[in-house]
């Protein structure tokens, strides 16, 4: 009855003290054909290496995703590699209508799911792979970011003879706040940098105007005295003139502050100043 039986085992063997292997354990029994006996032959390989990168290779699938299938193109069945209890589930029929299934359930947005699930269809997937190299689908589970999920769908095939694709599911929520965060920023600043273009636009519209009251008065005055004899009178013109002056001179050195005040380097400077005389200033440009 034993004659032909196998056991095949792997676990752990301890070396030497605090240091243990993975190794696979094989034995064959068997009739010695000679003798008659019942024997066993027991092989024990080295698979230490493997497991380690086994083991890798199944943290970084736990920590990345959270399930890796293998889909076969001619039939549509699929197997799935579970993350949350790290194992493979059996063998599944109609991998299109599953995953059309599990996108209406889990995307609230009907509008959302409709464009979504129109692009999980065999035909599609392998003409956008083939074109691509590998075909991405996103989609948030709800409206509300406080309790969304964001997810990222990666289809690739597996080999050259493109019989079966690998789905890769991701959750990016974390990646995808930080990402709506940055934006809002970036919005607020360029809000705020277009109104503050819109101000120095008004401004220098505004001062445009100014700049040209005072000039007026240079040239105004500087022609009557020209044209004057009485040296009363055309002191009065220069003194007029030289008020513009002032007047112009302070615009600029306003319109020239604009851009200390930007750069935080902007300094007021009080002074005491007489009311007649400031009074007698603006009627004369006014005037």
């Amino acid at each position: 009855e034993l004659a032909g039986a196998g056991y095949e085992t792997e676990g752990k063997e301890y070396l030497e003290k605090d240091n243990e292997k993975w190794v696979r354990t094989v034995a064959n029994i068997d009739k010695n054909p000679i003798s008659g006996n019942i024997e066993a032959i027991i092989n024990i390989s080295n698979i230490h290496s493997k497991k380690v990168i086994d083991s890798l290779i199944n943290g970084t699938i736990q920590r990345e995703f959270d399930f890796i299938a293998l889909i076969y193109t001619k039939t549509n069945d699929f197997v799935v590699i579970d993350r949350f209890n790290n194992s493979v589930l059996e063998e599944k029929t109609d991998f299109i209508g599953f995953m059309r299934k599990e996108l209406e359930e889990k995307i609230q947005n009907q509008e959302e799911a409709a464009k979504l699930i129109a692009e999980i269809d065999m035909d599609n997937l392998i003409d956008k792979i083939n074109i691509f190299g590998s075909f991405t689908l996103q989609y948030n589970t709800c409206d509300n970011i406080d309790i969304n999920r964001h997810k990222i769908l990666r289809f690739s095939f597996l080999n050259n003879k493109k019989n079966i694709i690998t789905l890769s599911c991701r959750d990016t929520t974390r990646l995808y706040k930080e990402e709506i965060e940055q934006n809002n920023k970036l919005s607020k600043a360029l809000i705020e940098a277009k109104k503050a273009n819109e101000a120095k636009s008004q401004f220098l519209s505004l001062v445009s105007h100014d700049i040209r009251t005072p000039l007026n008065g240079i040239m105004g005055m500087n022609q009557l005295a020209l044209k004057e004899n009485d040296l009363e009178k055309i002191k009065g013109y220069i003194t007029k003139a030289e008020t513009s002056s002032e007047f112009l001179l302070g615009l600029i050195n306003d319109i020239l502050d604009m851009s200390k005040m930007e750069a935080g380097k902007f300094e007021f400077h009080p002074e005491t100043y007489s009311y007649k005389e400031f009074a007698d200033y603006i009627n004369s440009i006014i005037r």
